[in-house]
């Protein structure tokens, strides 16, 4: 993507509209705000033409909704209490995409805007504390957690909580140690927080809640230093991966055991994401560049074109039709477009499912698969928004020593469903005639199965 021409315009705020060619695909582009030094990114996981960037010195946000065609910022009124005082802590609601909070070290609280940053509300946690970090809940709208620095020495980081769209707040029990990293289920029943002593050094913790912050279990990571960020899968948010300074760690069990992943060609990863819709693909970053997977975690890749850059964030995105990921560095943010997949993969990928259409007035194409669970998924054909065929892959060997395959079709065009096993390399496919409305159900698709 080459960046044409840039024109300042002047309306409610102030938007800089870059005029871009087409989106490259699998491809990082530059497509950096106007601001020139960065210090946040937030955006929703549904959305991934929306995303929002925080400026390093100043109270500033930069907004796009066309993958960063168009840029409008927005400076937030009465922010800091000191000069240069930027936007580090940013957060998008899940829900409500214009629903944006902002903060930082410096400044004077939680600002919230509901009208996509046009305009702000500030509202004070506590004037003797400064925002370090912000977390907009992945599942409920309103629902918003800032982790707070005291600033007298010997007092810990503490967490706050608000359900009002950042109006009001209330402090979680204390946890032990300066919060490092924060991450709650979209259930919203388990949360880890991650941990170092006092200063950043000593023992550190990762430590997990499951009755809403009123007690933590620590778990053990066996690290020594503290875990810097945390996600989960985008299907199954029992698996759980954490970066620390010490590599990555996976847990498939919502950290009752974990394992270290192996295989890593960067250093000192800070920043993780998950591709939703795409529960293999994962992507890790620090300060030598970023590295992905594409098989949950099991072996890793080089980025070529991040390679040494320095990135301080990561958003990923998807909406059924293309996925998005961002990696932002103190001067410049870059993206890159995945179409969605034509092949779906089921039970921790050891099932690939593809089908092939064609209409009654001989078009034709692949579906595009979406899973919905490790075992359920669907395909699309001419719209993401229509759904044409659903199916899942169910483990029956315990009955009949087979894996049982059923599909429900939504639709009346031709298409064949082909479903392979990469343990045993046997694949079956099924037909659907042109007119016919069917679906199927399986018991012996896959018999004899390991």
């Amino acid at each position: 993507m080459r960046r044409l021409t840039t024109l300042a315009l002047t309306t409610a705020f102030l938007a800089t509209a870059c005029l871009v060619e087409a989106q490259e695909v699998d491809t990082w582009v530059d497509i950096s705000p106007p601001g020139g030094e960065f210090a946040a990114l937030a955006g929703q996981a549904s959305d991934p033409d929306t995303v929002t960037v925080g400026a390093l010195q100043e109270p500033v946000i930069y907004r796009t909704v066309d993958g960063g065609q168009q840029w409008a910022d927005t400076t937030i009124p009465d922010y800091g209490i000191f000069p240069n005082t930027g936007v580090t802590a940013l957060a998008v609601d899940p829900v409500d995409s214009e629903l944006i909070y902002a903060g930082g070290l410096g400044a004077t609280g939680v600002f919230t805007s509901e009208d996509a940053g046009s305009t702000w509300a500030s509202y004070p946690i506590d004037l003797d504390f400064q925002i370090l970090r912000l977390f907009a809940d992945s599942s409920i709208e309103g629902r918003v957690y800032a982790s707070v620095l005291p600033p007298f020495p010997g007092r810990f980081v503490a967490l706050g909580e608000s359900r009002d769209r950042g109006r009001t707040w209330t402090a979680a029990p204390s946890v032990s140690g300066d919060e490092t990293s924060f991450a709650i289920t979209p259930d919203t029943r388990t949360a880890y927080v991650g941990t170092a002593s006092d200063s950043f050094t000593g023992p550190t913790a990762l430590r997990r809640s499951t009755d809403q912050f009123q007690t933590w279990e620590t778990l053990d990571l066996g690290v020594e230093r503290p875990p810097l960020d945390i996600i989960f899968d985008s299907f199954d948010s029992r698996i759980v991966t954490v970066a620390t300074g010490d590599g990555l760690y996976q847990s498939t069990d919502s950290g009752d055991s974990w394992r270290q992943l192996t295989g890593l060609t960067i250093s000192s990863i800070l920043h993780l994401a998950a591709v939703p819709g795409k529960p293999h693909e994962m992507y890790a970053a620090g300060r030598s560049g970023l590295i992905y997977s594409t098989d949950r975690g099991a072996t890793w890749q080089v980025d070529p074109q991040l390679q040494g850059l320095e990135i301080i964030d990561l958003h990923a995105a998807s909406d059924g039709q293309q996925s998005k990921v961002y990696a932002l560095t103190e001067t410049a943010l870059y993206s890159k477009t995945s179409p969605a997949d034509s092949t779906l993969q089921l039970r921790d990928g050891r099932f690939l499912l593809t089908v092939d259409w064609q209409d009654f007035d001989g078009g034709s194409g692949s579906g595009r698969g979406v899973q919905l669970t490790n075992e359920t998924g669907y395909f699309w054909f001419f719209d993401p928004d229509n759904i044409e065929l659903t199916i899942k892959v169910l483990d029956g060997r315990p009955l009949n020593g087979a894996f049982w395959v059923f599909y429900g079709s939504l639709t009346n065009v031709q298409f064949e469903l082909r479903v392979t096993d990469t343990l045993t390399g046997e694949s079956r496919t099924w037909t659907n005639e042109s007119g016919n409305f069917a679906s199927v159900g399986d018991t012996a698709a896959f018999p004899d199965a390991p």
